[in-house]
């Protein structure tokens, strides 16, 4: 059984590649989501977030010019330009979950970053 991180990792792949192909079948997406969250292939936290993270990129891909980022340990789901300075964005549904010690060595070596804090429903 591979690890919850690799699985999650596996799926927003796959979820964000077909977004990238065609945006305006973001609710079949979202359908795929659950759909392997039924299956156990994403538990409820990976499910809720990569939702909000689809919704996030659906809602606001123009308005920040977002990109999705791989997984590599920064943090960062997107990067993006908000009010015209670049920087990456992690998008969450419970900033409880955020150590927000974390960006601090990023930041110090110039990454500029904020948080998208989207509503759990």
């Amino acid at each position: 059984m591979p690890h919850a991180a690799e699985s999650y990792d596996r799926i927003r792949r796959i979820v964000l590649s077909a977004y990238n192909r065609d945006p305006s079948k973001v609710h079949e997406y979202e359908s795929w989501i659950g759909k392997y969250w039924s299956k156990g292939e994403l538990d409820r936290c990976h499910y809720v977030g990569l939702l909000a993270e689809l919704r996030f990129l659906a809602a606001h891909e123009r308005v920040f010019a977002l990109t999705p980022c791989l997984d590599v340990g920064d943090g960062a789901d997107f990067t993006g330009s908000v009010d015209g300075q670049h920087c990456r964005i992690d998008v969450t549904t419970n900033i409880d979950y955020k150590n927000l010690k974390k960006y601090e060595p990023l930041q110090l070596r110039g990454h500029n970053y904020k948080i998208a804090v989207c509503d759990r429903n």
